[in-house]
C-alpha cells in the first residue's frame, strides 16, 4: 500500500517532534504514523542496489544546519538494518566535525525527516511534491513518497537508466514499478557536465546529468542526478529537479583546463577537504 502524503510538511515534523531518546518508542512510532515507509526501510536491508549510491556530508552548507537529526539517523539505521552514519570528519571551515553518510539513506529517507529550513524549502520537498512524476509524467507517481513500491529502489533504478556505468542489481528488478521498466528512457533530452580530475593516484568523475522534463512543474524543468566515478564504478550523490536559470548555470560554466572544481550536492570523497578547490578538466556533452 502506498503512503498517500496529502498533509505537506506537518505529519513529518509532528512525527520528529515526537521522536524520543527511546529508540524502540521512535520505531513504533515510525510504523504506526508511516507503515508504507517502515515497510521501505525493513525492505532495503543487505539491498545491493544500496551499494550504486556513495558518500555525502550530512550538513547543509546554507543553512549551517546539520541535515538529519541524529535520532532520526538511529532510527533509519535501526529498522533497515543498514548503516547511515559511516564516519565524522572536522571540516575546517566550519570548525566542527561532520558526519559522513549513506547518500541514498540520507537523501531520500532522512531528508523525508529533516526539518531545516533552507533557501529552496524543507529537503522531503521534492519527494512528497510529486514533481519528478509531473516532469517526467510517470502516472503511477514511481519517483515520491505515493508509490505503491520501495522509493530508494525505484529511485536508484531510474538514476541506473540515465549514468552510464551504474547497473542494476538483476535479482532486484521485480521490486522496481512496472512504469519505470517500461518507460522510454531514450525520449528523454539529456545534458551532460562532466569534470575530470586527479587525486592520489585515483582517476575520478564528476558527472552531473540535467534531464529535460516533458512538462514544467512549479517553474521547475530539469532533473539534476549527480555522480561520482572512478574508472570501475559509478555512484549516485543526489537528485533533484531544477529551474531553467539554475540549469543555465550549470551549462555556462568555464570548460577546458580549470582549477575550480569541487565536489558538489553534499558528495564526499575520502581523501578531498570539503570545499577544496580541484584543477582538473570540465567538458559539455549533449
Amino acid at each position: 500500500m502506498a503512503f498517500a502524503q496529502n498533509g505537506g510538511d506537518e505529519p513529518f515534523e509532528s512525527f520528529v517532534r515526537d521522536m524520543s531518546a527511546n529508540l524502540n518508542h521512535n520505531k513504533s512510532l515510525l510504523k504506526k504514523n508511516f507503515p508504507h515507509i517502515y515497510s521501505q526501510l525493513k525492505e532495503l536491508n543487505q539491498a545491493q542496489c544500496l551499494k550504486l549510491w556513495s558518500s555525502s556530508t550530512n550538513f547543509d552548507y546554507y543553512a549551517k544546519e546539520q541535515i538529519v537529526l541524529p535520532q532520526v539517523s538511529k532510527l533509519i539505521e535501526s529498522v533497515s538494518g543498514d548503516k547511515l552514519i559511516l564516519q565524522r570528519v572536522y571540516s575546517q571551515e566550519h570548525q566542527q566535525e561532520i558526519e559522513i553518510v549513506h547518500a541514498g539513506l540520507e537523501h531520500i529517507y532522512g531528508y523525508l525527516f529533516s526539518v531545516i529550513n533552507t533557501p529552496y524549502g524543507k529537503k522531503r520537498k521534492r519527494w512528497i511534491d510529486g514533481g519528478f512524476n509531473t516532469l517526467l509524467q510517470l502516472e503511477s507517481a514511481p519517483l515520491s513518497t505515493h508509490t505503491s513500491e520501495n522509493l530508494l529502489s525505484n529511485v536508484t533504478y531510474f538514476v541506473s537508466r540515465i549514468a552510464k556505468k551504474m547497473k542494476f542489481p538483476a535479482q532486484e528488478i521485480e521490486r522496481i514499478s512496472p512504469e519505470l521498466r517500461e518507460y522510454n528512457y531514450d525520449s528523454l533530452k539529456k545534458t551532460t557536465l562532466v569534470e575530470v580530475f586527479r587525486s592520489q593516484e585515483t582517476n575520478y568523475q564528476l558527472t552531473t546529468y540535467l534531464i529535460e522534463g516533458k512538462q514544467e512543474f512549479e517553474g521547475q524543468s530539469h532533473i539534476l542526478i549527480y555522480t561520482i566515478s572512478t574508472e570501475e564504478e559509478e555512484r549516485v550523490v543526489s537528485m533533484f529537479p531544477i529551474a531553467p536559470s539554475f540549469y543555465d548555470f550549470i551549462i555556462e560554466k568555464k570548460t577546458g583546463k580549470v582549477d575550480d572544481i569541487q565536489i558538489l550536492y553534499n558528495g564526499f570523497i575520502q581523501e578531498l577537504l570539503l570545499g577544496e578547490n580541484l584543477t582538473g578538466e570540465r567538458y559539455l556533452e549533449k
